[in-house]
């Protein structure tokens, strides 16, 4: 899948100068914890940080207001560089694919969508894709455009979208809350993968 990416509206550094970003952020305590865990279970990845530019042009670019939290919490800590595949130890929350979790490797970049999806996803689901199953359309994670305040990250099978639409049932049905926040998304990574099964694995710490 393509990635969006607008050169230097993405700042990287080390896991040190990702601490200094999140301890000077405004962000909730809670918030802070999580992306610390995050960046001390792998301190030898780089880090990123989006800019207002790089968040503005992707919202345009795919029809959508990307909420505030949003904003503060990529803004502040977003990822890694490059994007890469993660593995999760476990979702906040049951969904269907709760007993599989730990097997799936999920593609994470803001904006991971294929040609087709954005109608079905972002127009009639209201979700905004954060990431999802490689090679697969059986598991996506996405935060809400509908409710601004809503901060959790979903979970749902791009299938289950595609029934319920054509069936005239709420698409809604399908989509479940998977994690608290962003940021509680993040500490839950156990493992990173840089391209294919097989190359460069990064095991938590």
């Amino acid at each position: 899948m393509p990635m969006f990416e607008f050169g230097p509206a993405r700042a990287t550094g080390t896991a040190q100068q990702a601490t200094e970003w999140v301890n000077a952020s405004a962000l909730s305590l809670q918030d802070k914890r999580n992306l610390l865990s995050f960046v001390e279970k792998f301190p030898s990845l780089a880090f990123t940080k989006d800019d207002d530019r790089f968040l503005r042009d992707l919202g345009v670019k795919d029809g959508v207001q990307l909420p505030s939290w949003m904003f503060q919490i990529r803004k502040t800590l977003s990822f890694t560089y490059p994007p890469m595949f993660v593995r999760f130890d476990d979702y906040d929350f049951f969904t269907p694919r709760s007993d599989d979790v730990e097997d799936i490797w999920y593609m994470m970049d803001l904006g991971y969508m294929r040609e087709g999806q954005r109608n079905l996803f972002v127009k009639k689901a209201r979700i905004y894709l954060l990431g999802g199953w490689e090679d697969s359309d059986l598991s996506y994670l996405g935060f809400s455009t509908e409710d601004v305040q809503d901060e959790r990250i979903y979970e749902f099978a791009g299938d289950d979208i595609m029934d319920n639409s054509l069936d005239e049932t709420p698409v809604g049905n399908s989509i479940y809350p998977a994690f608290e926040s962003y940021s509680s998304m993040l500490s839950h990574i156990v493992e990173v993968r840089l391209g294919e099964i097989g190359e460069i694995v990064v095991r938590a710490q």
